[in-house]
């Protein structure tokens, strides 16, 4: 009995030792194994193994990458300003004819133009209103030469910044531009009948909003471009013409303009009623007179009435 157990012993022990030595023979190959990957890893460039491109390196390495992504960021100080100008000045001048043909050439030889010419002549009273487009670098300049072609009256300029409008437009065409190219290659890729007539419809819409973006582009272009100056030129005796009042639109524009109709139709109403009073005062004291008459005749023409004996 106790050499059974005694052999049991044994066997046991012997079969713990078999499976510590498994263990360790298997968490040095692990080890070893590890190793061998980690090695060429560190030292790729003696294994021979190239290294893994950089997303958006320009050459060998990561420093180029780093350089293209700080030239394609656009900064704010690279930003062309695109600032409108819009002038208003008003000048008394000895001859009106003369000053506007100074104005106008003082806007052609800025290498503007006239945009508009309005006058009315009569003597020393004559007066004319210029809508000038001029060069924004040019619009100080024009201003001052304006106002010494006789005695300035009044000025008033103002500016609004459009740029971001510009950037925006401008994003959104080249959006708009890539889209219609898109399209284009599709039509050009199709044979079936029905997809191109549905890519043609699709594509004639994208080229309208093309077109609008691209209009409005050179709008905004234009007006930042070209600056606006409206010259009103007074002669000696020539009243200061009033600015025509800003039209109000909307519930409070409706309102107002429902309240003014209702006052001129009761103006016009009790016009026409002041003017029928005395009229009528005058007819109904005659009719009143007439009737009097007649009923003090037709009370005396009557018949005494009979008495009974």
């Amino acid at each position: 009995m106790r050499r059974s157990r005694f052999a049991a012993l044994i066997v046991s022990g012997f079969l713990l030792t078999s499976a510590l030595a498994g263990c360790g023979q298997s968490a040095n190959h692990s080890s070893a194994s590890s190793g061998a990957g980690a090695r060429p890893a560190e030292g790729q460039k003696d294994a021979g193994v190239p290294a893994a491109p950089v997303p958006g390196a320009g050459g060998a390495g990561g420093a180029p990458a780093a350089k293209t992504q700080t030239q394609t960021t656009l900064a704010p100080a690279d930003v062309q300003r695109s600032i409108v100008y819009d002038g208003t000045i008003t000048v008394r001048v000895k001859d009106v004819d003369i000053a506007a043909a100074s104005a106008e050439a003082l806007a052609n030889a800025s290498g503007g133009y006239v945009g508009g010419d309005d006058r009315n002549i009569d003597a020393s009273k004559s007066y004319a209103t210029l809508t000038l487009r001029v060069p924004a670098g040019k619009f100080d300049s024009t201003m001052t030469a304006l106002a010494a072609l006789g005695t300035s009256q009044s000025r008033h300029i103002s500016t609004s910044d459009v740029t971001g409008q510009v950037v925006d437009v401008q994003s959104r065409l080249k959006t708009q531009q890539a889209s219609v190219d898109r399209i284009r290659s599709l039509i050009a890729d199709t044979t079936s009948i029905s997809q191109i007539v549905t890519l043609e419809d699709e594509l004639t819409q994208r080229e309208s909003d093309l077109e609008s973006m691209e209009a409005q582009l050179r709008s905004l272009t234009d007006l930042a471009s070209l600056s606006t100056i409206t010259v009103v030129l007074l002669g000696p005796d020539a009243k200061v013409v009033a600015k025509p009042a800003k039209k109000t639109t909307g519930f409070i524009g409706g309102l107002k303009s429902g309240w003014n109709g209702f006052v001129k139709s009761l103006t016009a109403v009790l016009t026409i009623l002041g003017a029928m009073l005395p009229f009528v005062v005058t007819i109904g004291i005659v009719a009143y007179i007439v009737w009097r008459l007649f009923y003090r005749r037709r009370r005396r023409s009557a018949p005494a009435p009979a008495t009974e004996a």
